[in-house]
């Protein structure tokens, strides 16, 4: 039954977030090089989310320049760089500070129906130990140098 209701839940957001078609504002975009990236086409990526796998639709630009491409509605989601959501990052996260990946990704399959196996669960945890040790770093002000004499 839970099975069934995350379904439903999860196919309603994918319709809801396929149809929502602005992240094409226009035939270009600014790329984080410095250059001008340009509309290619729509492309689909499957992405776990806490509710089950999302395939969403999204715009794909690509920069010449630099020779990357991207997808304005990844980075919006906060699915940029994976295929986890944030939720299922945090999911995995938590359980793999209490415990080993192999029995993280039991738990996770267990408790939330997420499917990710142990290698995926360290690469989420250690993910996110690096997102947070980069964002603490931004607000931790640098320790004053010692002082020998006083």
């Amino acid at each position: 039954m839970r099975d069934k209701a995350l379904r439903i839940a999860a196919q309603f957001l994918e319709e809801k977030l396929n149809a929502d078609l602005s992240d094409r504002p226009g035939p270009e975009l600014p790329c984080s090089c410095g250059g001008t990236a340009r509309y290619v086409d729509r492309r689909e990526k499957t992405f776990s989310a806490v509710l089950g796998d999302i395939t969403l639709k999204r715009a794909y630009y690509y920069c010449p320049a630099c020779g990357k491409g991207f997808c304005p509605k990844d980075q919006a989601l906060g699915l940029d760089g994976s295929s986890l959501s944030p939720g299922v990052i945090r999911m995995a996260g938590l359980v793999a500070a209490s415990t080993s990946f192999q029995e993280s990704a039991l738990l996770l399959k267990e408790l939330a129906g997420v499917p990710l196996d142990a290698k995926g669960v360290e690469r989420a945890a250690k993910g996110l130990g690096t997102a947070i040790a980069q964002d603490e770093a931004s607000f931790v002000e640098p320790a004053l140098p010692a002082s020998s004499t006083m």
